[in-house]
């Protein structure tokens, strides 16, 4: 009865799944056909060095793109909305579920989406290098058509998912440094109009030159009055009293102090005058503060769009094919021998390992 059991067993657990694959792979199994194709991702990027680097004098440095790009357009391939975007366009559902290709390797028809989008990521494989940056990507289909024309579209889809990125990217730092700059020349507008508006308003274009040159009238004529004393003091020691030219120079000394009075009794007694001018140069100070810095600040944004323009110029990035896709000569897929290695040895090994069990079992009863 023994010697009846392991025949019927090993029938079973191994003679049976290997005539079962076998049969499958002869006559059922519909070939696939596989297309693969390289790409790499070129172009640099600068990273700005932030403002405490700068402070410590650290720059940026360039550098590659970063394997980011390659799992971003990856994941893109993968996705949903680009599955439902070329389903539309090239029948992906229609050809992985058609009637004509075995029941085990197509796609059921009533698949949900999800178990569609499954069962894409198992047909559309994608490996990335990340020692060279090189991309592989490969399609696999149930005719070498259907996966060359998938392989094409998919290249051109990632490439424009990388342009629009960067086109983003792009956009919106040139558009935030535009908006500063704007916002910087509105600003300088309307301080020069404030300044414009207080010098009609006073009708004097600057109130604190002309405070000092009021101070230097005094101060020139304190000067000349010294200059006079000085030499009609060295005169009177040599020439008479009487003197004609000692006469004038004491005139001309009276004049400058009777000058320097009056200027100064417009000073110490007009005090409603003094405030208001004192107010007009603090007023005048304010407005000429807001024009400097709003020029500061044009200045600041103008140099900022231009520096947004070279950094932009410098993240420009493109999707470039190394190996083009090629239309196949036979299908690749499935891999029969290795797959029937992998039955014959798996069921063996499960038979043999079965059978150990059931035997310690039954030794241990």
């Amino acid at each position: 009865m023994k010697v009846l059991k392991l025949p019927v067993s090993f029938l079973v657990f191994v003679l049976l799944p290997i005539l079962v694959a076998g049969l499958y792979y002869a006559f059922f199994a519909s070939g696939q056909y596989v297309v693969e194709t390289k790409y790499i991702i070129e172009g640099h990027k600068t990273s700005q060095s932030d403002m405490l680097g700068a402070l410590a004098g650290i720059n940026g440095t360039a550098s590659s793109p970063s394997a980011k790009d390659s799992y971003i357009a990856q994941e893109y391939i993968w996705s949903a909305e680009l599955l439902n975007k070329i389903d539309r366009e090239l029948g992906i559902r229609k050809h992985y579920s058609d009637r004509r290709y075995d029941g085990w390797a197509r796609l059921p028809e009533d698949a949900s989406l999800a178990d569609f989008l499954e069962y894409w990521k198992a047909m559309i494989d994608i490996r990335y290098d990340g020692t060279s940056g090189i991309t592989t990507l490969s399609v696999t289909a149930f005719s070498a058509e259907d996966a060359l024309r998938i392989a094409r579209r998919l290249l051109e889809e990632a490439e424009q998912h990388v342009n629009k990125l960067t086109e983003r990217v792009r956009h919106d730092k040139l558009s935030f440094a535009k908006n500063e700059l704007q916002e910087a020349e509105q600003r300088l507008i309307n301080a020069r109009a404030a300044m414009i508006r207080f010098r009609s308003q006073q009708k004097d274009i600057d109130p604190e030159k002309t405070t000092v040159s009021k101070l230097e009238i005094v101060a020139e004529l304190e000067s000349q009055l010294a200059t006079a004393e000085a030499e009609l003091a060295n005169m009177a020691t040599y020439m008479k009293a009487d003197s004609i030219k000692l006469g004038a120079l004491r005139n001309k000394v009276s004049s400058l102090k009777r000058q320097i009075h009056i200027e100064r009794k417009r000073w110490s007694n007009n005090v409603d005058e003094t405030r208001a001018l004192n107010n007009r140069i603090a007023e005048y100070e304010i407005l000429l503060a807001k024009k400097t810095i709003a020029e500061k600040f044009y200045e600041s944004a103008l140099a900022s769009l231009e520096s947004a323009r070279l950094s932009t110029m410098q993240q420009q990035q493109y999707l470039e094919v190394i190996a083009a896709p090629y239309k196949p000569v036979e299908a690749e897929k499935p891999y029969v021998l290795s797959n029937m290695l992998s039955v014959i040895l798996g069921s063996f090994l499960f038979w043999v390992i079965g059978s150990l069990i059931i035997s310690a079992v039954r030794d241990h009863v």
